[in-house]
């Protein structure tokens, strides 16, 4: 099995790790699959819990982290960073309780 790696390496980035690498997983018996998805991005997710929604036997493989590039370190991430600079940057009408001191 190939080795993770996440930089920095703290606790953080090491759950992450284990929630889609658990270390103590462990096939099921049989390997009769009705779908095989290459690749845990969004689009291999969505195929996949989709078909096991259905009531099908799924498998999916994943090199790094489960959903990709995009839901880990692109799309998502950068998306909430943009958000909370605006937020800090334009903070609009302040709560009432805000003003208390």
């Amino acid at each position: 099995m190939r080795t993770i790696e996440l930089y920095p390496d703290d606790v953080y980035n090491q759950r992450t790790i284990r929630q889609g690498h658990p270390s103590d997983w462990v096939n099921r018996e049989g390997g009769d699959y009705d779908l095989v998805v290459l690749g845990g991005g969004p689009g291999g997710l969505t195929a996949a819990t989709t078909t096991a929604a259905g009531g099908h036997r799924v498998a999916m493989t994943e090199q790094r982290l489960t959903g990709g590039i995009c839901v880990n370190f692109g799309c998502t991430p950068s998306k909430a960073l943009i958000r909370c600079a605006r937020a800090v940057h334009d903070p609009g009408p302040r709560p009432a309780a805000a003003d208390r001191r």
